[in-house]
């Protein structure tokens, strides 16, 4: 049974995106993945990045990934050799030079990781740098040498998808919003829960349709997060009958009921009839997985403007509208879920 708990409607300032109608389900989801693979990086590339992450936590502007990749070129890729460099520099100066060691330590973490330090970790840096025995330059290089585990492949996924605004033209920074809204990148990849590919696929959405890339919403994120990941932890979700309606521009009409198994549509019926609602081409579009895979597209800013409420039970958007562009006629799309049962495999 289906129990409705929140709804979310946004407003949004106006982004245009070519949508053909329903068939924009399986245009956007089966959207060729981009790859972001740290091993396609070189040391000078992989360095720079890294440098702004440590000490700024931001990705490169276009002036200085270029000046200090030659840097690193000319100087044998030894990051040391621009590490103090920008550990004193003016912009760390005026960014973060109120804060206390104790605070240096925690952002360092948060900026290379993504999280807390550990306990042993945070008094022992805290104590270096309170004594003197280190300055701020010397810690971050020493702690991003230092990664292993998930740490490593964090900070090895962030540079890879950075790397992805830096080789089709880093920002210019002309207005300290555009510093803001790009530095949001290195957080897709906690958004999509470590999901590389989902982070890198969506950053390059944003550069390949030029669109300025929106920040996430901090009243909505959460939430979301909670119900995404409430969906991803069901054991059998691959599997199941879903009964829903659909309302787009298109060939779909009336209530359809949906079996899937493995993830893959094997039969779609007319659930007032009974009868095979026939063959169509975004067949493999109607899954709950695609489905989700559009509402979470307008929560990180492709719509104008959705509504979504989810079901607590499963943390599905069982009601679900959005609308694209003032501008475009019948681009809206939405859809309910009435009923989801879960099978064997």
């Amino acid at each position: 049974m289906i129990r409705r708990i929140v709804k979310i409607i946004k407003n949004r300032a106006l982004v245009t995106i070519p949508v053909c109608l329903f068939g924009f389900l399986l245009t956007y989801t089966n959207t060729v993945r981009a790859e972001c693979n740290i091993a396609d990086l070189d040391n000078s590339t992989a360095g720079v990045i890294q440098a702004y992450l440590a000490y700024y936590g931001r990705v490169p502007d276009a002036g200085g990934y270029e000046f200090w990749k030659m840097e690193l070129e000319n100087n044998g890729n030894d990051f040391s050799a621009i590490s103090t460099i920008f550990g004193e520099s003016k912009e760390f100066s005026d960014r973060f030079g109120d804060l206390d060691d104790a605070e240096l330590v925690e952002q360092l973490y948060q900026w290379l990781f993504n999280r807390a330090p550990d306990d042993a970790g945070f008094a022992f840096w805290q104590n270096q740098l309170d004594s003197g025995q280190v300055t701020y330059a010397e810690m971050a290089l020493a702690v991003l040498r230092g990664a292993t585990g998930r740490d490593l492949d964090y900070i090895d996924g962030v540079t890879a998808l950075v790397f992805q605004v830096v080789r089709q033209g880093p920002p210019d920074y002309r207005s300290p919003s555009e510093l803001e809204v790009w530095s949001e990148v290195p957080l897709l990849l906690n958004f999509y829960d470590n999901d590389l590919e989902a982070a890198c696929s969506r950053v390059n959405l944003a550069l390949t349709e030029n669109r300025r890339f929106l920040p996430l919403d901090p009243d909505v994120t959460e939430m979301y997060l909670k119900n995404f990941e409430l969906w991803r932890s069901l054991p059998n979700r691959d599997n199941y009958i879903a009964t829903l309606a659909l309302y787009c521009f298109c060939t779909v009409s009336g209530n359809i009921t949906v079996h899937v198994e493995n993830g893959t549509v094997v039969a779609i019926e007319d659930t007032d009839t009974g009868e095979p609602y026939g063959e169509f081409g975004v067949a493999d579009a109607i899954t709950l997985e695609n489905m989700l895979t559009i509402a979470e597209a307008a929560v990180v800013g492709e719509a104008r403007y959705y509504s979504i409420e989810f079901d607590e039970n499963t943390g599905f958007p069982v009601d679900f509208s959005i609308d694209y562009s003032l501008s475009i006629a019948d681009d809206e799309i939405g859809w309910t879920v009435f009923d989801i049962e879960f099978t064997s495999p």
